[in-house]
């Protein structure tokens, strides 16, 4: 890992301990005891995700006397930004390979899980939303969502058929691929740079019964 990466590694968990951590304990009633950056964890549960931002964080938490882990994502914003609602995303493909990002190995995960196979899964994905963008002060919004059912969903061809909507991208070879051509913004895959990520709003999430917490702090969209 190279030495700017390291250290804005270690920026994103002193932010994520001093906005973040408590809010997050409050809304999932646990107590948080270790946070690692994905990149550098060396835990099985790290391996479960893709590893590749220093915005994304690995947290073990305790609830009930038994131990569990969670993956959370910092979305350093600016203020216009927080006037829009929140989405989740969760990237697809670098570079054209499906193979290290963190959909494809949740879901790689699900599938040895339920074929009897051991394998770990973070029990919830965590996005909290802080700014200005360069150097957070405030903590805007945190959305909590499981995993399982998130996962199932994705990937589900009578859902959003995320199979289905790869193929209708690379044959139009577009850029992106809507599950609503009208509602832009409800949710489907996207490019950035070389990486295509799935994105979902809350509308969505709500129409369609995906389990999830949200809660705004400061800001942000009810």
């Amino acid at each position: 890992m190279n030495q700017q990466f390291a250290t804005s590694s270690r920026s994103s968990i002193d932010i994520f301990a001093s906005l973040v951590k408590s809010e997050l304990q409050c809304m999932l009633g646990v107590n948080i005891y270790s946070i690692e950056d994905e990149a550098q964890a060396g835990s099985e549960v790290a391996r479960t995700l893709d590893q590749s931002a220093s915005s994304d964080l690995l947290i073990q938490y305790e609830s009930d006397g038994s131990v569990f882990a969670a993956a959370s994502r910092l979305i350093f914003c600016e203020k216009h930004i927080l006037d829009m609602d929140m989405s989740i995303t969760l990237r697809d493909s670098i570079g054209g390979d499906f193979s290290t990002t963190e959909l494809n190995k949740l879901n790689s995960s699900l599938r040895n899980i339920r074929s009897g196979i051991p394998a770990l899964l973070p029990r919830y994905l965590c996005y909290a939303r802080v700014s200005p963008k360069k150097s957070p002060e405030k903590l805007h919004d945190i959305l909590v969502i499981e995993t399982i059912p998130l996962i199932d969903h994705v990937f589900s061809t009578s859902h959003f058929n995320l199979p289905g909507l790869r193929r209708k991208m690379l044959s139009e070879q577009a850029k992106e691929a809507l599950l609503e051509s009208s509602l832009k913004n409800l949710a489907g895959i996207r490019t950035a740079g070389n990486t295509t990520f799935v994105f979902l709003s809350r509308k969505y999430l709500d129409q369609n019964g995906i389990p999830y917490r949200y809660k705004i702090l400061s800001g942000g969209v009810p």
